[in-house]
């Protein structure tokens, strides 16, 4: 299961790289492109230049292929960033809302304050841990968001242009 998850996040990146989308995924071997290659998704399924699929389009094996794994994989994933869009929105508003919201960083301020005025030394240091964690996640979701749209904008259009989605 980690291997696969791995697979896709080389891939992906490896399709942001070829694309010029600059999305900040990490590049590992299994998506490095050779030095001075420009090769796109449309160049790995129409090399002869006639706009027609080449040798191999319909062979699952080709990464790159129409129907190939990669595309496919791709598809997957750009299926998926609508909900991610959705659930990183609401989990954004759901840390700046105010103390009487379950999950908010004021809340569990809030929490911190009681526990500390009931001497849990204990409980303080567990929230304070969660509470770092939550502050830094507050800090990272504008940049994730940004990124989903960003691909879904850029990538995912591409992907859906060769495979044929919507």
């Amino acid at each position: 299961m980690a291997r696969r998850v791995l697979g896709l996040a080389l891939t992906a990146a490896g399709a942001s790289a070829v694309l010029g989308l600059g999305l900040g995924l990490a590049a590992g071997p299994a998506s490095a492109a050779p030095a001075g290659s420009a090769v796109g998704i449309d160049a790995a399924l129409m090399a002869d230049g006639t706009g027609e699929p080449t040798d191999g389009a319909d062979d699952p094996s080709v990464p790159g292929a129409k129907g190939g794994r990669l595309m496919l994989r791709l598809q997957r994933a750009c299926d998926r960033i609508p909900n991610l869009l959705v659930r990183s929105e609401r989990l954004e508003d759901r840390l700046a809302a105010d103390a009487s919201t379950r999950g908010s960083i004021a809340h569990l301020e809030a929490r911190i304050a009681k526990a500390e005025a009931a001497g849990d030394t204990e409980r303080v240091t567990l929230l304070k841990n969660r509470l770092t964690v939550r502050e830094d996640l507050q800090q990272l979701l504008p940049a994730r968001i940004d990124q989903l749209k960003q691909a879904q904008s850029g990538l995912c259009v591409d992907v859906a242009a060769v495979t044929g989605a919507k």
